[in-house]
């Protein structure tokens, strides 16, 4: 059985090297998507002879995650982000699935770092974010929709994998609270850019469902035990739903900065008018 491992990429020269140099030694091909980088991603892909294809920048990944999976010959895949490093204890066991062919997709553990150290709750901790990343080839479909997911055919046969007994993914998540704030903001309006319709909810149904968050976050999924860290995450986790609830009652209302500016320009002529 032959393994392709694919990345897709966007001015991801920080960690590109160290993403691409941990699946060599697990596949046949690896193939790099790339949204028209202006860094040195592509300079440096291209120098470990890695395959490299091109998608429209669109903002965002999962239209071109299918894209570049239907760019591979492989039996299986392996999809890694560029801002991740597979464990090489993970290679001898994804290379024996793959030849023992007993299972369709593999759930792998993903150890999350984030504000400059590893989180161990608040639903980041290896073992609570696992996600489908290898599998084979036919056996998934890849939405379009923003963090849509990898999502298994009816029939595949799983395999979860534990991170103390066989390694994890490493991701090398937000370095600093600006940043996932930023990205916070640009997911958001994508989400909201992409739902057919904009349901609004009840402003006590928001502030019930974020305390439920928060407290499911930093108590029952261990957030008390990552220090600082553990409680950020799970008040900003809170935060992005919140965010994300005000946005659908701003565009359910038919605000846009446009007429938002245009309103304010009106009111100014006519104070000026007397």
């Amino acid at each position: 059985m032959s393994i392709a491992a694919v990345v897709n990429t966007f001015n991801s020269e920080t960690y590109i090297d160290l993403t691409l140099r941990s699946v060599l030694a697990l596949t046949n091909e690896v193939v790099l998507c790339d949204m028209h980088s202006t860094d040195r991603t592509i300079e440096i892909a291209q120098s470990l002879g890695v395959k490299v294809v091109f998608h429209e920048p669109i903002g965002y990944v999962e239209p071109a995650r299918a894209f570049v999976v239907d760019q591979t010959t492989a039996d299986w895949i392996l999809i890694i982000d560029s801002d991740e490093v597979l464990s090489p204890s993970l290679v001898p066991i994804l290379k024996e699935i793959s030849q023992k062919n007993e299972y369709d997709v593999v759930w792998l553990p993903s150890e999350n770092h984030m504000f400059g150290d590893i989180v161990t709750g608040a639903g980041f901790a290896a073992d609570q974010d696992k996600h489908v990343r290898f599998f084979k080839r036919g056996m998934v479909t890849l939405r379009p929709e923003i963090h849509a997911g990898i999502i298994p055919v009816p029939d595949a046969k799983h395999l979860k994998l534990d991170s103390k007994q066989h390694g994890s993914m490493i991701h090398f998540n937000y370095v600093s609270i600006e940043q996932f704030v930023s990205k916070l903001n640009k997911y958001t309006s994508i989400e909201i850019d992409g739902r057919t319709e904009h349901k609004t909810k009840k402003p006590l149904r928001i502030l019930r469902r974020t305390i439920q968050e928060y407290r499911h976050r930093f108590y029952r999924r261990g957030g008390k035990n990552s220090g600082w860290r553990g409680f950020a995450l799970s008040l900003l986790m809170v935060v992005y739903d919140i965010v994300t609830e005000l946005k659908v009652i701003e565009r359910a209302e038919g605000h846009t900065p446009e007429k938002t500016i245009a309103g304010y320009r009106a009111y100014a002529e006519k104070i000026l008018k007397g």
